[in-house]
């Protein structure tokens, strides 16, 4: 095992596989390490913050991001990362956003409705 995978075996548990357990994995090159980098920092706190909310009830990427007080960029992935990791669940509903184009609405897996 490389020294590269060793630090991402130490960060997230084991080898890096692809996303969403690995961030910026979409790219090659010094921009792409960097923003890699910073989401495996800061993207585990927001997904965390994002289950919080969820925990909550039932919301859009969206307005998630609006609760927590954060950009849309910054909560649109950490949400993606989630339902990949099926952590959440989209309701098979939709609400417009501001610019009235219709997302997702999302809840926990966990639940009642998950049991069934």
């Amino acid at each position: 095992m490389t020294g590269r995978q060793l630090d991402w075996v130490e960060m997230i548990g084991h080898a890096p596989k692809r996303y969403p357990d690995v961030p910026g994995a979409c790219g090659k090159g010094a921009t792409f390490e960097v923003a890699a980098a910073k989401a495996a920092h800061t993207g585990k706190s927001v997904r965390l913050r994002c289950l919080e909310i969820l925990a909550t009830g039932e919301f859009t990427s969206d307005e998630i991001a609006e609760r927590l007080g954060l950009k849309t960029t910054q909560v649109r992935p950490r949400v993606s990362q989630l339902a990949k990791l099926d952590q959440i669940r989209g309701t098979g509903t939709t609400r417009p956003n501001a610019d009235n184009n219709p997302m997702h609405v999302y809840r926990l897996a966990q639940g009642p409705e998950a049991a069934s």
